[in-house]
């Protein structure tokens, strides 16, 4: 069997040989550090076969650049040939109409050549494409057999990878970092898609239609005049046979209907069989429309994936043109700034939970419904927003502010006023000012690809902020007294809703005032009327009997109906979806129940504000420390790893004793309790990560467009894991707690003690149940992710 490289040599064009991607060189290189990393120890390979991959990765990126520059010097000669080609064929068409058949024949067939030459060219430049994207994706294979592929991370430069997905199975692809510039990207793009080399296979075959029928005029002698007009003269479109086809008749006809109607369908009919039949006078034409299936399917299997960094945010489209990212600094400060509030909204209830069910006469268990009921509306908004957002960004933001600004003086107001159910109501508008979705897509939309990563960076880490900055408010307000002014409270309690009321009217204001309106790029009506002119033509010619004939070389692909639940993505994105909804599940359910817990060690609500501020604030080095770790970690391991952390501080947790007479048994407790909370709390926190990261390797490439796509789907999985994870600490509560609270204290104790083991129990078995998953597709998952 003869190799690839062997091949490559075998297909090469002569002239040629110096462009082609030095295939046996890679190899050669590529062997060298395999025998690098057998020869090295466990200790030395991390630090040492790194470099050796860059290298690599590097030298292969010249030879992609090589090729590059000379796909573009030999499409510009080729243009300019085909421009050529095309003014000869307009004097042609000025000939005086008086020549002998004979010397119109001739100059015909001198033309025919020309066309003939260049459509050789063509095809040697199409399967130049071919045979340099094979050799790219079979020696990245190479690569990823024998040593671990290089990942992007940004203390090497490279935050875009190569996807080489496989010919055969549909899902399956290696991943390689690449340190390609903008510019060499682009490039690399231009020649993959070839459109203009694809317009030119239709052109060349238009012309060569043309010559074919005007000289079948001539054989037959059927009189016609040279000089009625070449159709590439009048400009057609070499996509669009039907559209023009009387501009190859008779131009008479076309300025008096009445004229000519005979000799025009006539010439129609010989038209339509010409089209039919060219390839039985032209066999370079079926050669042409192969070289182009192939490089159309070949160049397919390579893409540079962008944006590695920004799907962790579940930002998943694609960057921007540069004439379109029009966001401003202003603008992004504020999306940013909107994510921090709200997530400093939503948490800043916790630290308040226990006085505030002791002030409404309720039980510290209806904390969880408490809280979760702002995830009820917030998966709601976050479909809503996606919508709005098609039409503007500036009017969904101004509304959220207005509903936080309402939910919080509601919140403050149920202290005195309402109760629980004007309480459950404020919690339930809080939701609706959940504008994630609306923050992620204004950087998805309007970044700059060059500052995407860093946008995505500060988006993921003003969640975290916000999360942390929720509970910490409770310290500065703890030693705030009790007063009362028009009937109402203020307290610490109360003081936590009117400051971040004070806040989002600040952030309105501001809004109103300073946010611009990205605008929205309009096609053209220049763009429309052809656009327009187009599909009634496409329709018109479709009733044409004939009109399929024309279509022999592969058209650019069309968006076809997409059926997720079809695809081979379909099983390992589930998988994730799974995982970030037990998560966070296990994550909010954790944190609600956090006041229960140490309310029976008497904490204050400004220690267990601390307490969570500082979890906040944890998760950012963690989570850097993760991002170093990765590049020796895969994702499904990480997964793997941290869902067993959450079993272990789940397992600590249980059993726990909460007798607070007892010192020891206290100690104990407190000690077992924090630290397994930390465990899951952290486990959760850097298992999101890696998920997010898992899921943008997996999910197909079409769930990453439209109003339904992919950041959508992690958004509302994470938003009701949080909701049954707070559902649960309520239900549980009622039944463990409340059936007993009117029994002495020492039975108090042992409620939530029980609260404990049913709760982390589950959570627990949750974790099992996650592991086994991770498991059971760690093989589907690594072919997904590869």
């Amino acid at each position: 069997m003869v190799g690839f490289g062997e091949s490559l040599k075998q297909a090469q064009l002569k002239e040629w040989t110096y462009a082609y991607l030095s295939y046996e060189l890679l190899k050669d290189q590529l062997e060298l550090i395999v025998s690098a990393v057998k020869a090295l120890g466990p200790r030395d390979k991390l630090d040492r076969v790194r470099p050796l991959k860059i290298m690599f990765q590097k030298h292969l990126e010249s030879e992609i650049i090589k090729i590059l520059q000379f796909y573009e010097v030999t499409f510009a000669n080729i243009r300019d040939v085909k421009d050529e080609c095309i003014r000869t064929q307009e004097e042609l068409s000025m000939q005086d109409s008086e020549l002998a058949p004979e010397l119109k024949l001739a100059l015909i067939n001198r033309q025919r050549e020309q066309w003939r030459d260049l459509a050789n060219t063509t095809v040697d430049l199409l399967e130049y494409i071919s045979l340099n994207m094979q050799g790219l994706r079979k020696i990245v294979k190479k690569h990823s057999k024998n040593v671990e592929p290089l990942m992007p991370s940004k203390d090497i430069g490279a935050t875009r990878v190569f996807e080489i997905h496989h010919p055969n199975e549909p899902g399956k692809k290696l991943i390689q970092a690449t340190f390609l510039s903008d510019e060499h990207i682009d490039l690399l793009t231009t020649m993959q898609e070839h459109e203009e080399l694809q317009e030119m296979c239709q052109t060349i075959r238009r012309a060569l239609a043309e010559l074919q029928f005007v000289a079948s005029k001539i054989e037959s002698s059927t009189p016609i005049s040279m000089s009625q007009g070449s159709s590439l003269e009048m400009g057609c479109s070499p996509l669009d046979w039907q559209s023009d086809d009387m501009f190859l008749f008779d131009l008479r006809d076309r300025r008096d209907p009445g004229h000519g109607s005979h000799h025009s369908q006539r010439s129609l009919m010989l038209w339509q069989r010409t089209v039919k039949n060219i390839q039985d006078h032209e066999p370079i034409l079926e050669k042409l429309a192969a070289a182009a299936a192939d490089a159309q399917k070949n160049a397919s299997l390579v893409s540079v994936e962008d944006d590695w960094f920004a799907k962790q945010a579940a930002i998943f489209t694609a960057p921007p043109r540069d004439t379109e990212a029009v966001a401003t600094k202003l603008g992004l400060f504020l999306n940013l700034l909107s994510t921090f509030l709200y997530m400093a909204n939503y948490n800043l209830v916790i630290p308040f939970i226990s006085p505030f069910c002791e002030r409404i006469g309720v039980a510290e268990s209806y904390g969880g419904i408490m809280v979760g009921a702002a995830d009820i509306s917030a998966m709601i908004a976050a479909i809503f927003y996606s919508i709005w957002t098609n039409h503007s960004f500036r009017q969904p933001m101004v509304f959220t502010a207005v509903v936080l600004i309402v939910s919080n003086a509601m919140y403050s107001i149920a202290y005195d006023w309402g109760g629980l159910p004007l309480l459950m109501t404020a919690r339930l508008i809080t939701g609706f000012g959940a504008a994630r979705s609306l923050n992620r897509r204004y950087i998805a939309d309007f970044v700059k690809k060059e500052n995407r990563t860093l946008a995505s960076a500060a988006f993921v880490g003003s969640s975290s902020l916000g999360m942390a900055m929720g509970p910490f408010l409770a310290i500065p307000l703890d030693g705030v007294g009790s007063r009362k002014w028009l009937g109402l409270t203020f307290n610490n309690v109360t003081l936590a809703g009117w400051v971040m009321c004070g806040a989002w009217v600040v952030f309105l204001v501001v809004s109103i005032l300073f946010f611009a309106e990205p605008p929205r790029r309009k096609v053209p009506e220049s763009e429309q009327s052809l656009l327009s002119d187009y599909h009634q033509s496409s329709s018109g010619s479709s009733s044409n009997g004939d009109a399929h004939d024309c279509k022999t070389f592969p058209e650019f692909p069309k968006r076809s109906t997409f059926k997720f639940h079809k695809d081979p993505s379909f099983f390992p994105t589930m998988v994730m979806v799974t995982l970030l909804f037990a998560l966070k599940l296990e994550q909010q359910g954790a944190v609600s129940s956090l006041p229960m817990f140490t309310n029976k060690y008497g904490w204050s609500e400004s220690n267990v504000g601390l307490f969570l501020a500082i979890m906040g604030v944890v998760v950012i080095p963690v989570n850097l420390m993760m991002g170093v770790l990765s590049k020796y970690a895969k994702d499904q391991v990480q997964c793997l790893f941290t869902n067993l952390l959450c079993l272990v501080g789940s397992v600590i947790i249980i059993g726990v004793p909460y007798n607070v007479f007892d010192n020891d048994a206290g100690e104990l407790g407190r000690l077992r309790y924090f630290s397994g909370f930390t465990i899951v709390y952290v486990a959760t926190i850097v298992m999101e990560g890696a998920a997010m990261s898992l899921m943008s390797k997996v999910i197909a490439p079409e769930m990453a467009l439209g109003t339904f796509n992919a950041g959508l789907l992690a958004t509302d999985s994470g938003s009701f894991g949080r909701f049954i994870g707070n559902l649960a600490v309520t239900l549980i509560g009622h039944v463990v707690i409340q059936e007993v609270a009117s029994d002495g204290k020492n039975k108090a104790v042992v409620n939530i003690s029980m609260f404990g083991d049913i709760s982390f129990g589950a959570y627990a078995i949750l974790s099992i149940m996650c592991i086994i998953l991770v498991a059971a597709s760690y093989k589907r998952l690594k072919q997904a992710s590869h």
